[in-house]
């Protein structure tokens, strides 16, 4: 008797689906969730021949206005469940409305709910108990009813959207004007004060943010600093003593919200949003921040910290390896001994080229390469790099004008967004190299370089500012002991050798043979 039981059931007892949605995550707590379950429990008492799957599909905290629950959430799983064949034909979807499984345009919400049903999959809205079937899709009452359905929630989500997003302009625009806080949310050396109106500075935290700052700028790397903080037990701040990281140091440094500007994320900045200055209290002063900012983005880095003058790398950042396209560093530098060149990722062992003696190629780049640059100059070359620049400027300004326009009729900014930070990093660039090269014609007098003492912590200091105000790439063979140059001004060296001594007057009397900015030795 019990085995036809099971076979009745089997055969003729329904299989349902619930989907339950909400667009954002406050409501979990609110009366939504519990709305939807409980449609969805008298439901089922109403139509006991149907059993509700084990399996549920929630979104919970996706918005059906911008589709973001059909590209990536609960519903796409349904779908994608459906197209395998996971979900049988004659399964039915409970949902509480229509605008539950979309609030897009009327022709993206029309189009999901017949994909649906051309599937076989029944769909009843609990809230109404209409039922939407395959055959719906030949009765053109239903599918203008579920059209209108369509339309109304997408104006609704429209308006509620455009409020939000007046409501979040007023709140930004009264906070420029009268410092009042947007939200309570700040960052970790902060609290909200009391009445709730604006924040107040935790002290210990603001001592330990200025004494990260000051180590830095005395040329501690951020490594050295993370260990003296974790040495000292300097509490982090979420109040842990001893348990900072790298990358947190590393973040902090760079954190504009320390000299009091709210800066908004790349997406929110996409859609328009502005800084704001002196949006939080300061806990660091502007000239310490921009004082170490300038350590962060200098071709060579930090002042070392030591008393050989040798480990000052002139060339740092500047010699590049033929073969991988990594940076060359130093090696086996003493007091007397200049060491050696090699490819950075040689001490991983993803590149096998060999090193090469410093004080040979030093002495080659500065008394015939560097002496070169300072007699002869390269004043023909200067009017074009400053125009290139310039229109390089301008048209990575043109591309932000273009994301932004994009922005205001797309629906998913999150690539536009990505890309607008990727041509915002192109801008910056540009405009670094243009007030290099500036700076560099500025910088540059005619300079003798034959007789200076490169054992001179002050020589080779100024020997290092001289070349990065030149060079723009020296790209260094290792194998065949030569190299490709690229100077700033756009000139480039083909085949600099690096295993004989050059004369320097007969390398000079070689730029009568520069063509097209390119001299081939």
């Amino acid at each position: 008797m019990s085995f036809f039981v099971f076979l009745f059931g089997v055969l003729f007892v329904k299989k349902a689906i619930a989907y339950i949605r909400f667009s954002t995550l406050a409501q979990k707590s609110g009366d939504s969730l519990r709305r939807q379950n409980f449609l969805v429990d008298e439901w089922l008492k109403n139509n006991p021949e149907y059993y509700l799957e084990d399996l549920r599909y929630e979104d919970l905290g996706y918005s059906a206005f911008d589709g973001s629950h059909a590209s990536k959430g609960a519903l796409y799983d349904f779908m994608d469940a459906v197209n395998r064949g996971h979900i049988t034909s004659g399964t039915t979807l409970l949902i509480e409305s229509l605008d539950r499984l979309s609030r897009e345009k009327i022709n993206d919400a029309t189009e999901r709910l017949k994909n649906i049903l051309k599937a076989g999959i029944n769909v009843i809205t609990l809230s109404d108990n209409i039922r939407y079937t395959y055959d719906s899709l030949d009765d053109p009452y239903i599918l203008i009813r579920a059209i209108l359905i369509a339309q109304r929630a997408n104006e609704e989500s429209e308006i509620k959207s455009r409020r939000m997003k007046a409501a979040w302009v007023n709140k930004r625009e009264e906070a420029r004007k009268t410092g009042k806080i947007l939200t309570k949310t700040c960052p970790k050396w902060l609290r909200v004060s009391n009445d709730g109106q604006t924040f107040d500075i935790i002290e210990e935290h603001k001592i330990t943010l200025n004494k990260i700052f000051k180590m830095r700028l005395k040329g501690l790397s951020i490594s050295e600093v993370t260990k003296t903080l974790n040495k000292n037990k300097i509490k982090t701040l979420k109040n842990t003593p001893g348990g900072w990281c790298v990358s947190t140091v590393q973040n902090l440094l760079k954190n504009e919200s320390l000299i009091g500007k709210y800066t908004p994320s790349y997406m929110t900045k996409a859609k328009g949003v502005k800084e704001i200055e002196n949006y939080f209290p300061a806990v660091i002063s502007n000239k310490l921040f921009y004082d170490v900012q300038e350590i962060r983005v200098l071709p060579f880095g930090h002042e070392i910290i030591t008393n050989n003058p040798l480990n000052i790398n002139i060339f740092r950042s500047l010699l590049k390896c033929s073969e991988c396209g990594h940076s060359l560093i130093v090696n086996c530098v003493y007091k007397n001994f200049m060491g050696y060149y090699k490819c950075s990722m040689k001490r991983y062992h993803r590149c096998s080229t060999p090193p090469l003696r410093r004080d040979f190629i030093d002495d080659v780049f500065i008394r015939v390469l560097l002496e070169s640059i300072s007699c002869f100059g390269d004043d023909m070359h200067d009017e074009n790099t400053v125009l290139n620049l310039q229109k390089k400027i301008e048209e990575t300004k043109f591309k932000l004008k273009n994301i932004l326009d994009a922005l205001q009729v797309a629906s998913e900014v999150e690539a536009l967004a990505l890309k607008m930070k990727e041509v915002n990093k192109e801008l910056k660039i540009a405009e670094s190299k243009l007030h290099s090269f500036l700076e560099r014609n500025n910088y540059n007098e005619r300079v003798c370089l034959s007789d200076v003492d490169l054992f001179s912590k002050e020589n080779r200091e100024y020997i290092r500012h001289y070349a990065s105000k030149n060079i723009k790439r020296i790209t260094v063979d290792l194998r065949n002991k030569k190299c490709e140059v690229e100077l700033l001004s756009g000139l480039k060296i083909y085949n600099f050798p690096l295993d004989k001594k050059i004369d320097l007057n007969l390398f000079k009397h070689s730029f009568m043979y520069i063509q097209g900015g390119a001299l081939v030795l």
